[in-house]
């Protein structure tokens, strides 16, 4: 059965700057979109940006990304983002249970039990002042990049690519057993499934 992405962009996918509408792009994004190609899933992209500014803002995005998605933007003002899930799903005559939402914050706005929660993007800093600081500042990144360079992305394409070929239809199943993915309780919202970057080495 074909499955059903819904991907929240903001911090998910793109870490904002401080001047607006400027963002980076988490790393290995072609490679994602590749495997969502390959796995011929129906991706619906959620954006942080209104109507008008959608196709300025996200044409850095859609370099990266050029597998054919639909965009819910932020003027559509809607809060219940699974019941458009379940609905793109049910009028391709697909199962429900096959809707994976990504997301890097915990809302109400998305099921938990189908829920895959990242850790929020946070780029590298661009690196200002005297030189001989820069010098040690670059070595530490260096030596904290190796062990924590962002393969999140490939980490969710490789569950994505298992999740098509999987023998359960149930997405939510697939979460529960996934070694990758811990399971952390939140008061009010449910159990979560949290995908750590440390995980994804």
């Amino acid at each position: 059965p074909r499955l059903h992405v819904g991907l929240s962009l903001g911090g998910t996918i793109l870490a904002f700057g401080s001047r607006p509408g400027h963002y980076t792009v988490r790393p290995h994004l072609p490679y994602f979109a590749k495997v969502l190609q390959k796995s011929q899933c129906d991706v619906t992209v959620f954006s942080p940006f209104t109507e008008a500014q959608q196709d300025s803002q996200l044409r850095k995005f859609r370099s990266f990304f050029p597998h054919h998605h639909r965009v819910i933007s932020r003027s559509d003002d809607l809060s219940d983002y699974t019941g458009i899930m379940v609905a793109v799903c049910e009028s391709a005559g697909c199962d429900p249970r096959r809707i994976l939402m990504i997301d890097s914050s915990i809302t109400s706005k998305f099921w938990c039990h189908q829920t895959l929660l990242m850790e929020k993007y946070t780029p590298q800093k661009r690196l200002r002042g005297d030189q001989r600081a820069i010098a040690a500042a670059i070595a530490e990144q260096k030596q904290i990049a190796t062990s924590t360079d962002d393969m999140a992305l490939v980490a969710v394409a490789d569950m994505i690519l298992e999740l098509t070929n999987a023998q359960t239809s149930s997405v939510s199943d697939y979460l529960k057993v996934e070694p990758l993915i811990e399971k952390v309780r939140v008061p009010g919202y449910g159990e979560a499934y949290f995908l750590p970057n440390e995980n994804c080495d």
